[in-house]
Protein backbone atom coordinates (compact mmCIF):
# COMPACT_ATOMS: atom_id res chain seq x y z
CA UNK A 1 0.00 0.00 0.00
CA UNK A 2 2.81 2.42 0.95
CA UNK A 3 4.67 1.69 -2.13
CA UNK A 4 1.07 2.61 -4.58
CA UNK A 5 0.81 5.37 -2.36
CA UNK A 6 4.75 6.59 -3.18
CA UNK A 7 3.98 6.06 -6.94
CA UNK A 8 0.97 7.65 -6.77
CA UNK A 9 2.22 10.82 -5.17
CA UNK A 10 4.81 11.24 -7.67
CA UNK A 11 2.74 10.87 -10.94
CA UNK A 12 0.90 13.69 -9.34
CA UNK A 13 3.36 15.90 -8.66
CA UNK A 14 4.94 15.23 -12.03
CA UNK A 15 1.31 16.43 -12.88
CA UNK A 16 1.50 19.65 -10.96
CA UNK A 17 5.15 20.47 -12.07
CA UNK A 18 4.04 20.11 -15.52
CA UNK A 19 1.42 22.40 -15.22
CA UNK A 20 4.00 24.97 -14.04
CA UNK A 21 6.15 24.40 -17.61
CA UNK A 22 8.62 22.10 -15.20
CA UNK A 23 9.71 18.98 -16.44
CA UNK A 24 10.22 17.51 -13.50
CA UNK A 25 11.81 13.97 -14.45
CA UNK A 26 15.02 16.51 -16.21
CA UNK A 27 15.15 18.37 -12.54
CA UNK A 28 14.78 15.68 -10.34
CA UNK A 29 18.37 13.91 -12.86
CA UNK A 30 20.20 17.77 -12.70
CA UNK A 31 19.52 17.17 -9.04
CA UNK A 32 20.75 13.60 -8.60
CA UNK A 33 23.81 14.33 -10.41
CA UNK A 34 25.08 17.55 -8.89
CA UNK A 35 23.15 18.44 -5.89
CA UNK A 36 24.87 21.63 -4.84
CA UNK A 37 25.24 22.80 -8.69
CA UNK A 38 21.37 22.72 -8.83
CA UNK A 39 20.54 24.68 -5.68
CA UNK A 40 23.30 27.23 -6.67
CA UNK A 41 21.85 27.31 -10.54
CA UNK A 42 18.57 28.61 -9.10
CA UNK A 43 20.00 31.49 -7.50
CA UNK A 44 22.20 32.34 -10.53
CA UNK A 45 19.69 32.07 -12.57
CA UNK A 46 17.13 34.33 -10.43
CA UNK A 47 20.01 36.90 -10.46
CA UNK A 48 20.43 36.71 -14.38
CA UNK A 49 16.95 37.15 -14.45
CA UNK A 50 17.51 40.48 -12.30
CA UNK A 51 19.93 42.00 -14.42
CA UNK A 52 17.61 41.84 -16.96
CA UNK A 53 14.79 43.19 -15.89
CA UNK A 54 16.42 46.07 -14.36
CA UNK A 55 19.64 47.19 -16.48
CA UNK A 56 19.39 50.93 -16.51
CA UNK A 57 16.47 51.25 -14.14
CA UNK A 58 17.13 53.14 -10.43
CA UNK A 59 15.34 52.62 -7.24
CA UNK A 60 12.98 55.33 -5.87
CA UNK A 61 16.06 57.14 -4.52
CA UNK A 62 17.58 57.44 -7.53
CA UNK A 63 20.34 54.36 -7.20
CA UNK A 64 21.44 52.33 -10.30
CA UNK A 65 19.40 49.22 -10.06
CA UNK A 66 21.97 47.33 -12.33
CA UNK A 67 24.46 48.23 -9.22
CA UNK A 68 22.35 46.08 -6.74
CA UNK A 69 21.59 43.20 -8.82
CA UNK A 70 24.97 43.07 -10.73
CA UNK A 71 26.61 42.33 -7.13
CA UNK A 72 23.90 39.22 -6.80
CA UNK A 73 25.41 37.99 -10.25
CA UNK A 74 29.13 38.21 -8.96
CA UNK A 75 28.28 36.78 -5.88
CA UNK A 76 26.20 33.98 -7.42
CA UNK A 77 28.81 32.57 -10.43
CA UNK A 78 31.04 32.62 -7.75
CA UNK A 79 28.90 30.29 -5.88
CA UNK A 80 27.94 28.00 -8.82
CA UNK A 81 32.05 27.60 -9.93
CA UNK A 82 32.41 26.55 -6.04
CA UNK A 83 29.32 23.82 -6.51
CA UNK A 84 30.61 22.46 -9.89
CA UNK A 85 33.92 21.63 -7.75
CA UNK A 86 32.16 20.58 -4.94
CA UNK A 87 29.79 18.04 -7.49
CA UNK A 88 33.09 17.23 -9.03
CA UNK A 89 31.90 18.92 -12.48
CA UNK A 90 35.03 20.57 -12.53
CA UNK A 91 38.36 20.04 -11.17
CA UNK A 92 40.07 22.78 -9.32
CA UNK A 93 42.81 23.50 -11.39
CA UNK A 94 40.64 23.24 -14.93
CA UNK A 95 41.30 26.25 -17.38
CA UNK A 96 38.89 29.05 -17.38
CA UNK A 97 37.44 28.52 -20.92
CA UNK A 98 36.54 25.18 -19.17
CA UNK A 99 34.79 26.76 -16.80
CA UNK A 100 32.49 28.96 -18.20
CA UNK A 101 31.89 26.31 -20.75
CA UNK A 102 30.43 23.86 -17.95
CA UNK A 103 28.97 27.37 -16.47
CA UNK A 104 26.58 27.12 -20.13
CA UNK A 105 26.15 23.74 -20.15
CA UNK A 106 25.03 23.61 -16.24
CA UNK A 107 22.54 26.45 -17.20
CA UNK A 108 21.40 24.73 -20.22
CA UNK A 109 20.29 21.52 -18.29
CA UNK A 110 18.53 24.39 -15.95
CA UNK A 111 16.97 25.95 -18.83
CA UNK A 112 15.42 22.46 -20.26
CA UNK A 113 14.07 21.81 -16.60
CA UNK A 114 12.31 25.10 -16.14
CA UNK A 115 12.08 27.17 -19.65
CA UNK A 116 10.10 29.36 -18.57
CA UNK A 117 13.16 31.83 -17.23
CA UNK A 118 13.39 32.99 -20.53
CA UNK A 119 14.44 36.24 -19.35
CA UNK A 120 17.63 34.62 -17.61
CA UNK A 121 17.84 32.18 -20.74
CA UNK A 122 18.57 35.19 -23.03
CA UNK A 123 20.72 37.16 -20.78
CA UNK A 124 22.91 33.93 -20.12
CA UNK A 125 22.79 33.80 -24.05
CA UNK A 126 24.48 37.56 -24.40
CA UNK A 127 26.21 37.64 -21.56
CA UNK A 128 28.65 34.55 -22.21
CA UNK A 129 28.71 35.63 -25.87
CA UNK A 130 31.00 38.72 -24.69
CA UNK A 131 34.73 38.59 -24.05
CA UNK A 132 34.18 39.88 -20.55
CA UNK A 133 32.47 36.63 -19.29
CA UNK A 134 35.77 35.13 -19.58
CA UNK A 135 37.86 37.52 -17.84
CA UNK A 136 34.93 37.21 -15.15
CA UNK A 137 35.47 33.55 -14.74
CA UNK A 138 38.96 34.06 -14.52
CA UNK A 139 38.79 36.74 -11.58
CA UNK A 140 35.68 34.54 -9.85
CA UNK A 141 38.61 31.39 -9.69
CA UNK A 142 41.28 33.70 -8.62
CA UNK A 143 39.30 35.10 -6.19
CA UNK A 144 37.97 31.20 -4.65
CA UNK A 145 41.75 30.05 -4.91
CA UNK A 146 42.67 32.86 -2.65
CA UNK A 147 39.39 32.75 -0.40
CA UNK A 148 38.65 36.19 -0.69
CA UNK A 149 35.65 37.80 -2.79
CA UNK A 150 37.87 40.37 -4.97
CA UNK A 151 37.04 43.83 -5.36
CA UNK A 152 37.04 44.12 -9.11
CA UNK A 153 34.37 41.54 -9.37
CA UNK A 154 31.78 43.38 -8.49
CA UNK A 155 32.32 46.08 -11.24
CA UNK A 156 33.45 43.52 -14.16
CA UNK A 157 30.00 42.15 -12.93
CA UNK A 158 28.19 45.56 -13.57
CA UNK A 159 30.36 45.93 -17.06
CA UNK A 160 28.67 42.76 -18.06
CA UNK A 161 25.21 43.21 -17.51
CA UNK A 162 25.58 46.61 -19.76
CA UNK A 163 25.25 44.28 -22.77
CA UNK A 164 21.71 44.70 -22.47
CA UNK A 165 21.55 48.18 -22.78
CA UNK A 166 24.17 48.29 -25.52
CA UNK A 167 21.91 45.04 -26.92
CA UNK A 168 18.84 46.72 -26.79
CA UNK A 169 20.26 50.24 -28.35
CA UNK A 170 21.83 48.01 -31.41
CA UNK A 171 18.43 46.09 -31.53
CA UNK A 172 16.54 49.61 -32.12
CA UNK A 173 19.12 50.62 -34.73
CA UNK A 174 18.59 47.44 -36.63
CA UNK A 175 15.05 48.03 -36.68
CA UNK A 176 14.84 51.49 -37.34
CA UNK A 177 17.69 51.60 -39.40
CA UNK A 178 18.87 54.75 -37.10
CA UNK A 179 21.57 55.61 -34.51
CA UNK A 180 23.41 53.96 -32.80
CA UNK A 181 25.93 52.63 -36.21
CA UNK A 182 29.25 51.48 -36.17
CA UNK A 183 29.93 54.93 -35.97
CA UNK A 184 29.39 54.94 -32.24
CA UNK A 185 31.24 52.44 -30.25
CA UNK A 186 29.69 50.32 -27.42
CA UNK A 187 31.66 52.46 -24.88
CA UNK A 188 29.97 55.29 -26.36
CA UNK A 189 26.51 54.39 -26.01
CA UNK A 190 26.91 53.43 -22.44
CA UNK A 191 28.91 56.72 -21.82
CA UNK A 192 26.06 58.80 -23.63
CA UNK A 193 23.64 56.73 -21.44
CA UNK A 194 25.24 57.40 -18.20
CA UNK A 195 25.62 61.24 -18.79
CA UNK A 196 21.97 61.92 -20.45
CA UNK A 197 19.99 59.36 -18.60
CA UNK A 198 21.76 61.06 -15.32
CA UNK A 199 21.53 64.16 -16.07
CA UNK A 200 17.95 64.67 -16.85
CA UNK A 201 17.43 62.38 -13.72
CA UNK A 202 19.00 64.87 -11.62
CA UNK A 203 16.42 67.71 -13.23
CA UNK A 204 13.37 65.77 -12.74
CA UNK A 205 14.73 65.79 -9.11
CA UNK A 206 14.62 69.12 -8.69
CA UNK A 207 11.30 69.30 -10.10
CA UNK A 208 10.02 67.26 -7.67
CA UNK A 209 9.20 64.59 -10.50
CA UNK A 210 10.15 61.24 -11.62
CA UNK A 211 11.06 60.09 -14.85
CA UNK A 212 10.53 56.60 -15.91
CA UNK A 213 13.41 54.71 -17.01
CA UNK A 214 11.40 54.48 -20.30
CA UNK A 215 11.40 58.07 -21.34
CA UNK A 216 14.95 58.13 -20.23
CA UNK A 217 15.70 55.54 -22.17
CA UNK A 218 13.58 57.16 -25.09
CA UNK A 219 15.51 60.47 -24.60
CA UNK A 220 19.32 58.88 -24.59
CA UNK A 221 18.33 57.62 -28.03
CA UNK A 222 17.97 60.74 -29.33
CA UNK A 223 21.06 62.01 -28.24
CA UNK A 224 22.39 59.04 -29.97
CA UNK A 225 21.42 60.21 -33.02
CA UNK A 226 22.85 63.54 -32.33
CA UNK A 227 26.10 62.05 -31.88
CA UNK A 228 26.09 60.87 -35.34
CA UNK A 229 25.45 64.43 -36.60
CA UNK A 230 29.02 64.40 -36.79
CA UNK A 231 28.80 67.20 -34.17
CA UNK A 232 31.61 68.67 -31.37
CA UNK A 233 31.47 67.20 -28.37
CA UNK A 234 30.97 70.86 -26.89
CA UNK A 235 27.84 70.92 -29.56
CA UNK A 236 26.91 67.91 -27.73
CA UNK A 237 27.30 69.47 -23.84
CA UNK A 238 25.87 72.86 -25.25
CA UNK A 239 22.87 71.23 -26.91
CA UNK A 240 22.50 68.91 -23.57
CA UNK A 241 22.72 72.06 -20.98
CA UNK A 242 19.41 73.47 -23.26
CA UNK A 243 17.92 70.36 -23.12
CA UNK A 244 18.18 70.27 -19.67
CA UNK A 245 17.55 74.03 -19.24
CA UNK A 246 14.25 74.14 -20.99
CA UNK A 247 12.95 70.92 -18.93
CA UNK A 248 13.68 72.82 -15.66
CA UNK A 249 12.10 75.64 -16.62
CA UNK A 250 9.40 74.48 -18.41
CA UNK A 251 8.74 70.55 -18.04
CA UNK A 252 9.55 68.19 -20.34
CA UNK A 253 8.89 68.54 -24.39
CA UNK A 254 6.31 66.35 -26.02
CA UNK A 255 7.99 64.51 -27.89
CA UNK A 256 10.40 63.13 -25.06
CA UNK A 257 6.88 61.94 -23.49
CA UNK A 258 7.65 58.29 -24.87
CA UNK A 259 9.08 55.33 -23.67
CA UNK A 260 11.46 52.61 -24.80
CA UNK A 261 11.36 49.54 -23.32
CA UNK A 262 14.81 47.71 -23.99
CA UNK A 263 14.20 44.08 -22.25
CA UNK A 264 11.25 44.33 -24.53
CA UNK A 265 13.32 45.54 -27.68
CA UNK A 266 15.49 42.31 -27.29
CA UNK A 267 12.41 40.31 -26.63
CA UNK A 268 13.15 39.40 -22.89
CA UNK A 269 9.70 40.36 -21.91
Amino acid sequence: MQEGRTVNNLKYMRGVLDMFGINGAVAQGFYDKAPNTFKVMQHLVMAMDDVAKHAGKKTWFGRDKTEQVAAALAQNIERAIAAMRSDGIIAELVSAEDVRHQLQEQLAKFFEAFPTWVNAQIFATIFFSQDSSLQIVKDHMRALNRGDKGGTLYDKAKAASREIIIAGYREIARQAECAPSSKTSDDEIIEIYQIVATAFHEVAEIRGERLSAGIKNAIVLKFLQLKELDVSVDFFAEHLKYELDRYRASGLRDDYKREINLIKVLGLE
